[in-house]
């Protein structure tokens, strides 16, 4: 499982930044669980395989627009 955005609960899906107030996609009753309704983990995400000797990794790489989920600006995610 991918954990995106924030990885917990945010009562009442409300955030205070720099002043600002920002309401979140509440998805756990009044509150906003592991990035809203839509969390990384329900998006497609970008994949590149990255060899290494014996072994093989994944690259994963998302871009989350700013006020996806009600979260403010974009994030690349790698």
């Amino acid at each position: 499982m991918i954990a995106g955005r924030y990885a917990n609960r945010i009562a009442n899906a409300k955030f205070t930044l720099d002043g600002k107030e920002y309401t979140l996609a509440a998805n756990n009753g009044p509150n906003s669980l592991h990035g809203g309704v839509k969390g990384f983990d329900k998006h497609i995400w970008q994949v590149k395989e990255v060899p290494g000797g014996d072994s093989v990794a994944l690259e994963l790489a998302y871009r989350s627009s700013d006020g996806e989920e009600g979260y403010p600006a974009t994030w690349m995610s790698r």
